[in-house]
């Protein structure tokens, strides 16, 4: 009880059970641990988690919702979900913008770099309309980062043609390209750790 105490003091009541019984290197099984310490009294202080949060003023009016929530084609370049996502790495952070094709959930094109800038998302978007055959129009679905509501991007969905389509406010079902590079993350960037 007393090394308990002890432990759970010295890392100025931060660590858990999970924590006091690693610094322990006890064999006392985390049940037990808990129980001792549910009793005893130490409790690990929890931040509070931070609600949803944006910005009051947006960039741009954002478009609406044109894919009606329905992530499914018929055919290749019919609908690109896109986002940027942050991949952590050894010698710092990475960043990914790929538009992802809903017909066969394919990467389209990427771009990566070293922060999540509107040039990194720019780019993506020339070198996937690039790769698209002549006639072709996709519809570009995104959440409401405001990297698909700068005049530069706007510029290019211009120049380009698709049509802009993006997520409802605060809803992560509506970003269904952060649930893909997600996914990319888990199986093979982070399988190791």
């Amino acid at each position: 009880m007393r090394e308990v105490a002890e432990a759970f003091a010295s890392s100025r009541g931060r660590y858990g059970y999970r924590r006091v019984r690693t610094v322990l290197r006890t064999r006392v099984s985390e049940k037990a641990l808990r129980r001792i310490m549910a009793e005893d009294g130490p409790t690990a202080h929890v931040p509070e988690r931070r609600g949803y949060g944006s910005y009051e003023s947006e960039t741009t009016p954002a478009p609406g919702d044109l894919a009606d929530r329905d992530f499914t084609a018929e055919m290749p370049n019919e609908k690109w979900l896109t986002d940027i996502t942050e991949i952590k790495a050894r010698d710092g952070k990475v960043y990914l913008s790929p538009p992802i094709d809903c017909y066969d959930g394919k990467i389209v094109a990427y771009t990566a770099g070293p922060g999540p800038n509107a040039e990194l998302a720019n780019r993506m978007l020339v070198k996937a309309v690039e790769t698209l055959p002549e006639g072709a129009r996709p519809l570009v679905h995104s959440d409401r980062g405001c990297h698909c509501r700068r005049p530069g991007w706007l510029a290019l969905m211009d120049r380009y043609g698709p049509a802009r389509s993006t997520g409802a406010k605060g809803r992560s079902p509506d970003d269904t390209a952060e649930g893909f590079l997600g996914r990319i993350r888990t199986e093979s960037v982070y399988l190791g750790h």
